[in-house]
């Protein structure tokens, strides 16, 4: 748990909303909302040693998909640069990117549990055409966007055979960018 975590704490009883840090020490109550009990009444609490309660927040698949489409997103730009992202088959790629709560365009991963965590490729997808497209691979997820000369109706298509196994076809494959490329900008 490097960053901290919003969460519900309780101190006997006392609930706090508060934003918690693990550090190789403990874990400790970074900061607080407004209107939290006072650090006097949590103190007598803690050394009362009143039980002390954690409540997380639950997982929430849909953005943790969103932020595997935003890393793959980046990845592309890294690669092909501004003419690549400007282009206006990548508009609805970046229209989702920019309101995450934006419900009309749906958001398309693949995820592929036999592969490592640590994999990350940038496959070219050609074939069939009607899915040509970029699947940019982090770990065992991978994002799908707009490849050059891809269908407007790209992700229309993908929602209709969404859920079958892909008969799709990499063209190519290369390794993660390290460093930005814009290999469309200086062609």
């Amino acid at each position: 748990m490097p960053d901290p975590i919003r969460m519900e704490l309780q101190f006997g009883g006392v609930p706090i909303t508060a934003k918690v840090a693990a550090t190789g020490h403990g874990i400790i109550a970074i900061s607080g909302r407004r209107g939290t009990p006072p650090v006097q009444v949590l103190k007598a609490a803690f050394e009362q040693q009143q039980d002390i309660r954690f409540t997380f927040p639950p997982f929430k698949y849909r953005p943790a998909l969103l932020s595997v489409w935003r890393a793959g997103y980046l990845a592309a730009f890294a690669w092909l640069g501004y003419r690549y992202i400007l282009r206006p088959d990548v508009q609805a790629a970046r229209r989702r990117l920019l309101d995450e709560n934006d419900e009309t365009l749906r958001v398309f991963t693949v995820t592929t549990p036999d592969d490592y965590p640590s994999t990350r490729r940038i496959l070219v997808i050609k074939k069939p055409t009607s899915q040509r497209s970029l699947v940019i691979q982090i770990g065992r997820h991978s994002a799908i966007l707009p490849w050059i000369n891809s269908r407007p109706d790209l992700y229309d298509l993908l929602a209709r055979h969404g859920g079958r196994k892909a008969a799709m076809v990499s063209d190519m494959w290369r390794p993660w960018p390290t460093e930005p490329e814009f290999a469309m900008d200086f062609q």
